[in-house]
């Protein structure tokens, strides 16, 4: 249900989870478009202490800060979460130029220096990583996965598998009580071994894949599985079939 799987998982995540907030400063350091524009809207706000301050900035500026500290917050904390912050720091951002435009001629060319570095850092790290991604062995080991599921299983039979990617890729769908194998659902033990085992029984899924540790960490995991033959892949990845596939 709802609550189930975001009121108490958020609950049962606190209370294993330590409280580290100044992780996000290194996760900031790693993302530096990110970091780029945050350090830039800081500095035009210092710049234009005298500019208009209407209910649209106040809004801006109330909904990062507001992100902000729902991102030091939560727990844990993962490089991902800072999407929440994305969207208040590009508007808080657009709306500052805008006004630095109309308000400091001295500071045009400064602007327009920045919106074309913001561009070009952009373009350039979003060209490097999408290149990157693609040669990444976690990409390789995901399409032999893919080739393994759409060999032994159709469209109307579940796989469970925590690389959830491999969902959207073979058009092969998980017993709905698993569509959420994160870390955070197996640590609070939110899916114990028990209720993985019940759901298996339940829907029978022809193939469970351990594809990035996640499944692995759960206690007691691979007794769970009542009637599945195991395939060894490579470093850690394992696949298990219903014995009646042989």
């Amino acid at each position: 249900s709802l609550v189930e799987n975001v009121f108490i998982l958020r609950e049962k995540a606190l209370a294993i989870y330590p409280f580290e907030p100044l992780i996000i400063i290194e996760y900031l350091k790693s993302e530096l478009l990110l970091l780029f524009l945050l350090v830039i809207n800081i500095l035009l706000t210092l710049l234009n202490r005298k500019g208009k301050r209407d209910q649209l900035f106040i809004s801006l500026l109330l909904w990062f800060f507001s992100s902000l500290i729902l991102v030091n917050t939560f727990r844990p904390l993962f490089l991902h979460h800072l999407i929440f912050l994305v969207v208040p720091i590009v508007l808080l951002f657009s709306d500052i130029s805008l006004r630095t435009l109309v308000t400091i001629n001295r500071l045009i060319v400064t602007t327009i220096i920045a919106i074309i570095g913001i561009f070009l850092i952009s373009f350039s790290y979003n060209v490097t990583g999408l290149i990157n991604r693609q040669n990444s062995k976690s990409i390789n080991d995901r399409i032999f996965a893919k080739k393994l599921i759409l060999k032994y299983s159709n469209k109307n039979e579940f796989i469970v598998t925590d690389e959830a990617a491999l969902y959207g890729m073979t058009g092969r769908l998980p017993p709905p009580e698993l569509a959420d194998l994160s870390l955070v659902q197996i640590q609070t033990q939110n899916i114990s071994k028990e209720k993985f085992k019940q759901i298996i029984l339940k829907y029978e899924p022809k193939m469970i894949l351990a594809w990035n540790g996640r499944l692995n960490q759960m206690k007691g995991f691979e007794e769970a599985l009542f009637d599945y033959k195991e395939i060894n892949y490579s470093n850690g990845k394992k696949v298990f079939m219903l014995e009646n596939f042989y």
